[in-house]
């Protein structure tokens, strides 16, 4: 399971910039469950359609992609809601069954679940007499 929290270095950079600059709202709150059968993963993306999201997992890696923006002709007195493209990756844990990765998306919460393999999942052995 670790591996899916893990960031890279330059992740960890980018994060610190959008910080910086204000912009880290416009990242979606993740969370992470593991439970005996599978991981699931859920992403808030508020205002955001299935459309706009793009799911990939490419070597062990799943990616989650957004682009919000919008090209519109307003004029605005005073705007506060933001559009933007953003990109977030995990690393999957070896115990994933890649092949299995369900996604859906309801009321703006995106929900990835990840089972695990069969051959890794606990399962109890029953003791035999001799």
């Amino acid at each position: 399971m670790k591996y899916m929290i893990q960031k890279s270095n330059d992740q960890l950079a980018d994060d610190m910039l959008c910080a910086f600059l204000g912009k880290w709202d416009s990242m979606p709150s993740i969370d992470v469950m593991e439970n005996d059968g599978d991981y699931t993963l859920e992403a808030e993306m508020p205002g955001v359609s299935d459309s706009e999201v793009n799911v990939n997992i490419e070597n062990h890696v799943l990616t989650i992609k957004s682009n919000t923006e919008k090209n519109d002709d307003k004029h605005y007195l005073y705007k506060e809601r933001t559009t933007a493209q953003y990109e977030r990756q995990f690393h999957l844990p070896e115990d994933v069954d890649e092949t299995s990765i369900t996604a859906s998306m309801k009321n703006g919460l995106l929900t990835i679940s990840m089972p695990k393999k069969p051959e890794t999942q606990m399962r109890e052995v029953s003791i035999g007499s001799n």
